[in-house]
């Protein structure tokens, strides 16, 4: 079945740099994103363990708080991967000052977590491969490395260098070629376990 994308190609690249935080940006700081949560609305002991670890990591006065602002970071170290207008959509839209001046509770928290859960969107390898294939000027299933790496570094939510470095380690072959079939095999991996 044919499924007609409203999306750009930059988007689906976008979804699959989402996906590069699981799978080769070094472990989050917890195994959190690694255990199925059935329940979203219920969070399990070693959960609220992770969670409120992560909001005291983050939390810049030592109150075990978190700023608006930092919100996003909080749930990429948990292991989700929402971009930046995602997280403001379920924070509701809060002013600029707001960002930095309002902070959360672990419980307050929580919620919205429970909702980024909820409510995540992933590419589906189909996604993957129609937003590569632009990029495949022979169509012969392949890529220029290079560009790839500019597209991730440039355009919307940027990733360092170092980040897509590994991400493309041993992906390209000798020439600099990427075999994209291959590489949305590996976007939608999931992740090691981190215990």
């Amino acid at each position: 079945m044919m499924v007609f994308l409203t999306t750009t190609p930059y988007q689906l690249l976008y979804d699959a740099k989402r996906n590069i935080y699981k799978n080769c940006i070094e472990p989050s700081i917890t195994s959190f994103a690694y255990q199925q949560i059935e329940n979203m609305a219920d969070f399990s002991e070693r959960q609220v363990e992770d969670i409120n670890e992560a909001i005291e990591l983050y939390s810049k006065d030592g109150d075990k708080k978190i700023h608006l602002c930092q919100v996003g970071d909080v749930v990429r170290a948990l292991g989700e991967c929402p971009t930046n207008e995602d997280v403001l959509k379920f924070l509701g839209n809060p002013p600029a000052e707001d960002m930095k001046s309002h902070k959360l509770a672990p419980e307050e928290f929580m919620p919205i977590f429970s909702k980024i859960i909820a409510e995540a969107t992933k590419g589906t390898y189909e996604d993957f491969m129609e937003g590569l294939r632009v990029f495949d000027k022979d169509g012969d299933g392949t890529v220029m490395g290079a560009e790839i790496r500019h597209v991730l570094t440039t355009l919307g939510e940027k990733l360092t260098a170092t980040e897509v470095s590994m991400m493309m380690q041993g992906r390209e072959d000798a020439n600099g070629i990427l075999q994209y079939s291959d590489f949305c095999k590996f976007l939608l991996e999931d992740p090691p376990s981190a215990i």
